[in-house]
Order: C-alpha cells, then structure tokens, then sequence
C-alpha cells in the first residue's frame, strides 16, 4: 500500500504519532503532493493541500538522512576527545623532560 491509498485518517498508534511528529521538527520536508515545506508542521496534515501526510512519512523515512548528523556528532566527539588527549601527553612529556633536567 503506498502512501496514495492511505485512508484519510489512519489510526495509528501513540510511538509512531510522536515519531512523525519529532522528524518533522528536525528535518525539512515536503508534501509528496503539494511540495510544501512542512519544516516545523506538527500536525498530521498538510497546511496547504490537506493532506495525510503521516503515511507518507511512514514510508519514505527509510533514507537515514538522520545518521549523516549522527555520525559528524559522533565524529567530532571523537575529534575533541583525542586532541584533549594529544595535549594532555604533550604536557606530560614537556613535564617528564623538565623534571629530568632538574628544572623544576
């Protein structure tokens, strides 16, 4: 059944209404049937044409545009964890070198 046939108003359950309505916060989006940008649209119709659009939206999140975001997160915890810890050693070698040499 594609997003088309989908009855005016499904009843679906409570975890796949909040879902919807938490990827269309976050990510920009269009009416697969006007176009119009549903960035923010907490409802499950579209403003413009009327629409049900939570059908289509169980359908065609299937992309993962989300895990790009996810992973440049991760990335860049990544990043900052391992240059902390390349200054952290940079700072223990320069102190094990002073202590040798009787500088401190």
């Amino acid at each position: 059944m594609s997003y088309r046939d989908a009855p005016p108003n499904p009843v679906l359950d409570p975890v796949f209404r909040s879902k919807a309505n938490r990827i269309l916060m976050e990510r920009k989006a269009n009416c697969p049937y006007c176009r119009y940008n549903l960035s923010g649209v907490p409802g499950p119709r579209c403003p413009e044409c009327g629409k049900n659009i939570e059908a289509y939206l169980k359908e065609a999140d299937t992309d993962g545009w989300h895990l790009r975001r996810e992973r440049q997160r991760l990335f860049l915890r990544w990043l900052i964890i391992r240059l902390v810890m390349l200054v952290l050693a940079f700072w223990a070698v320069v102190l094990l070198v002073m202590l040798r040499r009787g500088m401190i």
